[in-house]
């Protein structure tokens, strides 16, 4: 009988590929970082030789994530209104552009017709990129962001009455991913589940998120996927006219690369 210390590995991740080696009525067990085996001499070499392909160190990996979002907005607005009275001519005066838009008036004696048109841009760019560091096979996570105050407002039903309770509840609001990559020579199959939320207007939050499994190479970035969202709205009516125009695109990138050993 022979006791086998393992260098790298466990004996739960060895003996599955060990025991269809083992010859009848050998013994092949272990615990932790310990083998125990019974066989022949011949049978105990044949082990042997392969547990030292098995006992390799594990491959450490970093898996680096680049999330990307922009979002454009333009309302423009444009209104008329004023009074002409019976005999007048207009006349046009020269428009005067401001801060706050394009304003325009036409006159003449008591008669005035004011014309404005008002033009706003909003865009925003998020760029976040996170990196972690996980055994080839293992299971990583990784997230960044803030915990928002939100209150929860119930109501209770009981015998005597409704019972009203005000509380308030935190939500993580932030970006990160899960990700289990196994290696295969200079390839590597990576299951990967990235977010990336962030708080908007009134009180709402924008939501990034993907779940999926790519084959890549080690060292090159992959673009895991993306989004491209349009959006519209007029308002019509006879003096006046609204419209505004929505876009948000979004990409998702990924590159795994081997610690050096």
């Amino acid at each position: 009988m022979e006791v086998l210390t393992l260098q790298n590995r466990s004996a739960d991740e060895v003996l599955p590929a060990l025991r269809p080696l083992l010859e009848p009525g050998g013994v092949l067990t272990g615990v932790h970082d310990q083998i125990i085996l019974r066989a022949s001499s011949a049978n105990r070499a044949q082990i042997k030789a392969a547990l030292v392909a098995l006992d390799k160190p594990v491959r450490q990996l970093l898996i680096y994530v680049s999330q990307h979002r922009q979002q454009n907005s333009q309302q423009r607005e444009l209104a008329v209104g004023g009074h002409i009275d019976r005999g007048d001519s207009l006349q046009l005066d020269q428009p005067v552009s401001g801060h706050d838009g394009l304003n325009a008036r036409i006159r003449s004696g008591n008669s005035r017709v004011d014309a404005r048109l008002d033009e706003h841009q909003h865009n925003r760019g998020e760029q976040v990129s996170q990196i972690v560091r996980v055994a080839d096979g293992g299971r990583a996570y990784i997230q960044a962001g803030v915990s928002l105050p939100m209150l929860l407002h119930q109501v209770y039903l009981s015998p005597s009455g409704a019972i009203i309770s005000d509380s308030t509840v935190y939500r993580d609001i932030g970006s990160g991913f899960y990700a289990t990559p196994h290696l295969h020579g200079q390839r590597v199959t990576l299951e990967i589940s990235p977010q990336m939320d962030s708080p908007a207007a009134n009180g709402a939050i924008n939501v990034q998120r993907q779940y999926t499994t790519i084959a890549t190479r080690l060292g090159e970035w992959t673009q895991l996927g993306g989004t491209d969202t349009q959006g519209n709205q007029q308002d019509r009516n006879l003096l006046g006219h609204a419209s505004s125009n929505n876009s948000t695109q979004g990409s998702i990138w990924v590159k795994v690369e081997a610690v050096p050993q």
